[in-house]
């Protein structure tokens, strides 16, 4: 017997029927490059985030606070910085 995909997929809600108190902030540079993937996942799921896109002056003055001195980096409501 022969199944269609779709027809043994659980359902889920999508991602406009799901509510989220959360809140990120996606800082990389004013450039596509290595943030561009979180990008397109965060949109495509229908996540609200902040995107912080550096200028080369502003990244001076904030390497320092980045995990690594480095970006792609993700920050959550509670102020955890992955990357």
């Amino acid at each position: 017997m022969i199944t269609k995909a779709e027809d043994s997929q659980p359902s889920h809600d999508s991602p406009s029927d799901i509510e989220s108190s959360e809140s990120y902030t996606l800082y990389y540079f004013d450039a596509m490059g290595r943030a561009e993937p979180i990008r397109l996942l965060l949109n495509h799921a229908g996540v609200d985030f902040t995107d912080k896109k550096f200028t080369r002056d502003e990244w001076g003055s904030n390497k320092k606070s980045m995990p690594g001195k480095k970006v792609p980096i993700l920050e959550l409501d509670d102020g955890t910085k992955l990357g």
